[in-house]
């Protein structure tokens, strides 16, 4: 049971942040074209395919990693998950992009903390999971230009 567990509750909850990101991002897509939006601003693709990469990393290493951090681990990502859909839900469904900033920078900060943690216990994947608060960085920039062009 405890190993159904291990394989099961992170798989949940991936698709559960997933999914609710996805219903937020698509349920004003009127609002957000018409926003002014910075020249670099990544195609949609893009940003799916990084998701994508960066969910499937945490969840290779939560199925992966030993039981004594696995629940320090689980709680990290459900704080990183609830972070990002809140984030969508206030930019998209709210449409307050500076509150919207403020809660990715929040995120940025647990997500270096979840990272540092990783690390410490498995420096490999450490590494491969550098990706998620670099991309946060750039969702930040973005979110930010965003702000100052609207």
């Amino acid at each position: 049971m405890r190993r159904i567990k291990k394989y099961i509750y992170p798989l949940l909850f991936i698709i559960v942040v997933a999914v609710l990101g996805t219903i937020f991002v698509y349920s004003v897509s009127e609002w957000y074209s018409n926003l002014n939006k910075p020249m670099e601003w990544p195609p949609s693709i893009i940003i799916i395919i990084i998701w994508t990469i960066i969910y499937s990393l945490f969840y290779v290493y939560a199925i992966n990693s030993n039981y004594y951090n696995y629940n320090k681990l689980l709680n990290l990502l459900l704080i990183n998950g609830f972070l990002n859909v809140l984030w969508c839900f206030i930019y998209f469904v709210l449409n307050f992009i500076f509150v919207s900033l403020i809660i990715i920078i929040i995120n940025l900060t647990i997500s270096i903390l979840t990272i540092k943690i990783i690390y410490k216990n498995n420096r490999r994947y450490g590494y491969m999971l550098i990706i998620y608060p670099l991309w946060l960085c750039i969702a930040i920039t973005l979110n930010l230009a965003v702000w100052i062009l609207n």
